[in-house]
């Protein structure tokens, strides 16, 4: 199990490399402009809206899901991974752009960070620190 774990890590790395790539790639191949940065900036809040989004529906799903079957068949998806790297990466893209000054932190963006932050948050804590607890064999699952 935690093979895949790892595995899952690896290849979200590696895709957070590739877009990264080309999102570097994409700011210098733009012509230069007033338009310029608004462009590169719509593609950035695009991915943080998208990334929020996914994660709240994944984390919704993942909740639902463990409170209906009481199993953890969600916890070693691709995607519930991916989305946790994903936000982290957005949020620290995010802390170092504020920190060197290129974006403000205002109350509007407050939002999106804190989002970004806990979803990340949850999906770790989720994968590699919470442990469900085995069920011994003589229990059985009893209705009341």
């Amino acid at each position: 199990m935690k093979e895949r774990y790892f595995k899952y890590t690896t290849l979200s790395f590696v895709l957070i490399n590739i877009w990264t790539t080309f999102a570097i790639f994409k700011y210098f191949l733009i012509d230069p402009g007033p338009l310029a940065l608004l462009n590169i900036g719509g593609f950035f809040i695009l991915n943080i809206l998208t990334a929020n989004g996914i994660g709240i529906l994944l984390i919704l799903l993942r909740v639902s899901l463990y409170i209906k079957n009481k199993n953890n068949h969600f916890k070693n998806n691709f995607f519930y991974i991916f989305t946790g790297i994903f936000n982290l990466n957005l949020l620290v893209i995010w802390i170092v752009t504020i920190i060197y000054g290129i974006l403000i932190l205002n109350l509007d963006t407050l939002p999106y960070i804190i989002g970004n932050l806990l979803i990340a948050t949850f999906v770790f804590i989720d994968i590699y620190l919470y442990k469900e607890k085995k069920k011994n064999n003589n229990e059985k699952n009893i209705p009341a």
